[in-house]
Parts: structure tokens; C-alpha cells; sequence
């Protein structure tokens, strides 16, 4: 114990003499008058322990009188944890030599326990007291399409997976790929940087695959050759079909016949006309070759009266007329047996069609005649049996009709037309009603009138 308290009292006076009297110390033993603090003597306050660290007594038994101040520790029992330890008191916020941030600024422990600033402010991160990273805590970027987030060391890490699209300051935006192209209503649309769609710029032909391509517009059609081939939907000429006996124009088939066809057509006088199909489908008439003399069927004077006709080769036949003429042509004749004849063109008689039973030739035609007809009546040249009711007659003389007048033809010679009934005026009626009774060509009577009916056996009134 007494070494301790010869320790404690060496210690006083080596801190006294630099002028720090933290043991209370002072030249005046026991008073305590010198420092208003604690003694630099050995009195009373030879134990160094209890709460002496502001200078205050603490006595042992037998100890003599106070004297306002006391001997404090120089260590702290237990240690301090994260504080300092101040005559034998653990005070302050940390231990010294201890390091922290406070935010970008390190500090470091001073002797006092208290937090001093260390250096200057850090650019990025402050890690236990050390400037680190490469960027700030917090802050975010792109790595390409990989949105990043700074951490709290000040280190680059990826926040979440790659960016689909666009990658703006840290985070995914934009609605598509930049660069990326697709089809609007025939028309390409490119993204742009920001991952937005632009305007859609009109293709010529076709939009397919999120590109304008092809070579014609869907629908069109155009000739291949002699063919039609139409633009499919991905603005491709799809295969030609070829036009049957036509000719292709203006992507259509078209015409009567196809390109370089020939037709052989007859022309002028038997001759052959090698017709050629045109570009728009029709034949175009080239020369007639091998032309005949004359057209078909046609005729010609070859002597006084004779002609010739021209043959279905086109070649004149033979003359129709021999030499010489006998008679003038048109000109008539009867000849033997009542046969009609007639001049013909070439000058020579030709019998005419020859008169029948009851006719008779008469200056080169046949004609009725009471002696040619006498057993029948004449219609004009011709002789009937002259019993009809509608030709009745004989003798040769011109036929009645008795149905004109609603007579007939009476069966008894000479043949004429009789009333069997009555007359009413010049008509013929039966005669075997009331109001016209009466037979044999006698006048109507009217039996109604008299108040009679007419008999009809006889035909009389009664």
C-alpha cells in the first residue's frame, strides 16, 4: 500500500512541475490552502480509490482531517468501451485512436474522447474513417443495358437484370430496342435512342418483317412473255400464268390470239391472206397471195348470147351459149303437143313446163279454155274438176264460189251453184226457220210473223 501511495504521489509532482496538478498536489502539506484542490502530501488521503477523480477526499480509517480535495485514479477498472478514460473515469463518445465517418468526412478519436475531423471531405464514399469507392452511395448509372446502384462502400453493383429496351440513368425505359424497326400501316417506324417508335416512313411497296422491301405493290399485276404474274403479299411477282389463245396487255389477257399465232383466211378471188397476231391480241391482215381471175358464182358475156360463170376455183368455165342463136331471148313459142317454150339467154328454145289436162299452149304459155276445160270451170290457167263449193262450174267458164252467198255446187250437170234453202235477198239461207222458212231458191218466209211455225219436212210455214 505504501507504494502505491509513494507511486501516486511521484506521478503528482512530476505532472505538477509541467504545471498540471491533475493528483491535486500542492507545496502545503495537509492544508489544502495552496491549490483549493488536493494535497501534495502524504496526510490523511493516502489511499488513492473512490470517486476521487474531481478531487475528492477519500480516507482511510485514523485519517486526519479533510482537506477539500483528494487523489484520483489513473486508470479505469473495467475498461472503457468506446469512451476515453479520464482520471480513472470512462467520459467522451469514443476511445482514442478509434476512426468513424460522419457522412463523407472522416474523424478520428481525440485524446478527450471526442470526435475531431480528419483530412478532407471524401469525394465518393467515407468507410470506418477512410476515404473508398469510386462513386457516390446511392447514386445509379448504366453499364451498357445493365442499370447499376452505388453502394455503400462506394462500389458499382448491378441493380436487377439487363434493361430490355432502353437504359437511362440508372433505370429501364424506352418501349423498344434503339435501332429496332417495325411495320405501321405499310410503313417502316425506327426506335430512336430513347427507346421511343418514330414516325412510320411510307414504303414504296411493302412493309414485311419490320422493313420496307419487296419490288411491286400486292395486288399488281405486269406480263411475263405471254403471261400474267401478280404481286403477292410480301411484294414478290409471283408465277406467270399464261394467257390461252390470248395476248398479255397491261398485266390482263387480252384479245382473240397470242403474239406470233398466224391465221390463213381466204381473200379477194380464192387468194390466201396470212393473217398475224398483233401485240394486242387481234390479227392483222397481211397480203392476199394467189388471187384467182374472177369471184366465185359470177358471170360474164362470152358471145352474141352466151355467158360464162366463174367457178368455185375462180376460173371461168366454159360458154354457155353455142353458136348461132335461133331466137330472141325472153321470146315464146308454143310447140308441138301444146308444149310452151322460151328463148334463153344464149339464143336457143328450151321447152317451158308443159301444159296439163285442161290447158291448152297459147303464145308460148299454157292457159284454160271452154275447149281445153269443158268438163270443169278455169281459176285462172288452171282447169278444176269445177264440183267444189268454192270452184264450181263447167263448159270451161270462170269457176263461182257458191259459199259466197251460202249456196252450194250442184251435183247434177251443168255444174252451178244452187240454193236449197230460200233467198234472202241475194243470201242463201237453210230456210228451215221460223222467221226464214222456204226451199229451192224461193224467198224467205217469216212463219213468226203469220203466227206460223216453219215445217221442216218440206220447209213450209203451218
Amino acid at each position: 500500500m505504501l507504494a502505491r501511495v509513494l507511486s501516486f504521489v511521484a506521478l503528482g509532482a512530476a505532472l505538477a512541475s509541467c504545471g498540471l496538478d491533475l493528483a491535486g498536489l500542492e507545496d502545503t502539506p495537509e492544508t489544502g490552502t495552496g491549490d483549493s484542490g488536493v494535497d501534495a502530501s502524504l496526510g490523511d488521503d493516502v489511499i488513492v480509490g473512490g470517486n476521487d477523480a474531481q478531487g475528492i477526499d477519500s480516507t482511510m480509517p485514523d485519517s486526519g482531517p479533510k482537506d477539500g480535495g483528494g487523489d484520483g485514479p489513473t486508470s479505469c477498472s473495467p475498461a472503457c468501451k468506446n469512451q476515453t478514460c479520464v482520471n480513472g473515469h470512462c467520459t467522451g463518445m469514443c476511445a482514442p485512436g478509434q476512426e468513424t465517418c460522419m457522412g463523407q468526412q472522416p474523424q478520428t478519436c481525440s485524446p478527450t474522447g471526442t470526435w475531431q475531423a480528419s483530412g478532407a471531405t471524401c469525394p465518393y464514399a467515407c468507410v470506418a474513417g477512410s476515404c473508398k469507392g469510386t462513386c457516390v452511395p446511392g447514386d445509379k448509372q448504366c453499364n451498357g443495358q445493365q442499370p447499376q446502384k452505388c453502394d455503400a462502400s462506394g462500389a458499382w453493383q448491378n441493380n436487377g437484370a439487363a434493361c430490355p429496351n432502353v437504359c437511362t440513368a440508372g433505370m429501364c425505359t424506352g418501349a423498344c430496342t434503339p435501332g429496332a424497326t417495325q411495320c405501321s400501316n405499310n410503313g417502316e417506324e425506327t426506335c430512336n435512342s430513347s427507346g421511343q417508335w418514330g414516325s412510320p416512313q411510307p414504303c414504296q411497296y411493302v412493309c414485311t418483317g419490320g422493313a420496307c422491301g419487296g419490288v411491286c405493290l400486292p395486288g399488281a399485276v405486269q406480263c411475263s412473255g405471254d403471261g400474267v404474274e401478280t404481286c403477292n403479299a410480301n411484294g414478290q411477282w409471283g408465277t406467270a400464268v399464261a394467257c390461252m389463245n390470248q395476248t398479255c396487255v397491261s398485266g390482263v389477257c387480252t384479245g382473240m390470239c397470242a403474239q406470233g399465232q398466224t391465221n390463213p383466211v381466204p381473200c379477194g378471188n380464192c387468194g390466201t391472206d396470212t393473217e398475224t397476231c398483233g401485240p394486242t391480241g387481234t390479227w392483222v391482215a397481211g397480203t392476199c397471195a394467189n388471187m384467182g381471175v374472177c369471184a366465185p358464182s359470177t358471170m360474164q358475156t362470152c358471145n352474141t348470147y352466151g355467158s360464162q360463170t366463174c367457178s368455185q376455183t375462180c376460173a371461168w368455165g366454159a360458154c354457155s351459149c353455142p353458136n348461132p342463136s335461133v331466137c330472141t331471148p325472153n321470146a315464146t313459142q308454143c310447140a308441138a303437143l301444146n308444149q310452151p317454150q322460151v328463148c334463153n339467154a344464149c339464143g336457143q328454145w328450151q321447152n317451158a313446163t308443159a301444159c296439163v289436162l285442161g290447158q291448152v299452149c297459147s303464145n308460148g304459155a299454157c292457159t284454160c279454155t271452154t275447149g281445153s276445160c269443158n268438163a270443169g270451170c278455169c281459176s285462172g290457167n288452171t282447169c278444176n274438176a269445177g264440183n267444189q263449193d268454192n270452184a264450181c262450174g263447167s263448159g270451161g267458164n270462170a269457176c263461182d264460189d257458191c259459199t259466197t252467198n251460202g249456196e252450194t255446187c250442184s251435183a247434177l250437170l251443168p255444174k252451178q251453184c244452187v240454193c236449197t234453202g230460200c233467198l234472202n235477198g241475194t243470201t242463201c239461207l237453210p230456210g228451215s226457220s221460223d222467221t226464214a222458212c222456204g226451199n229451192n231458191g224461193a224467198a224467205c218466209a217469216d212463219c213468226a210473223d203469220a203466227g206460223k211455225t216453219c215445217n221442216k219436212i218440206g220447209n213450209t210455214c203451218n
